[in-house]
């Protein structure tokens, strides 16, 4: 099925949006934070890592046809290594479970987590 231009139009500039909105936030909490603060570093390099992560979904979206076309071949392929690590933990976590080095509950949880990771990555 074609796709619509305006509506992809639409996504993109609403993505950019709201990128832009949760750097503008992430800071916000960073200079009400008190430098004082225990493991003060530890929540500087959470903020700077999270911040990366926007720019560069800004960065991909910002650019020409070509450099959104890269991009988004980008996106593809590390969506496509992350179902694969998805995979690889499921099933490492399964061997665990079947060799009983790792409790079922344990394994209901961590299972959980990669079904919803998952499901993300594949809409």
């Amino acid at each position: 099925m074609p796709t619509d231009p305006s509506r992809e139009a639409e996504e993109a500039r609403a993505r950019l949006a709201a990128a832009h909105a949760a750097i503008a936030e992430i800071e916000r909490l960073e200079r009400q934070r008190p430098d004082q603060q225990p493991d003060a570093d530890i929540a500087i390099a959470a903020a700077a890592r999270v911040i990366a992560i926007y720019q560069a979904r800004i960065e991909s979206r910002a650019g020409d046809e070509e450099a959104t076309a890269l991009a988004k071949r980008g996106e593809v392929a590390e969506r496509e290594l992350r179902l694969a690590g998805l995979h690889a933990e499921r099933s490492e976590l399964f061997r665990e479970l079947r060799a009983r080095t790792l409790g079922s509950e344990t394994a209901r949880k961590l299972i959980r987590e990669l079904d919803l990771l998952e499901a993300r990555y594949l809409s």
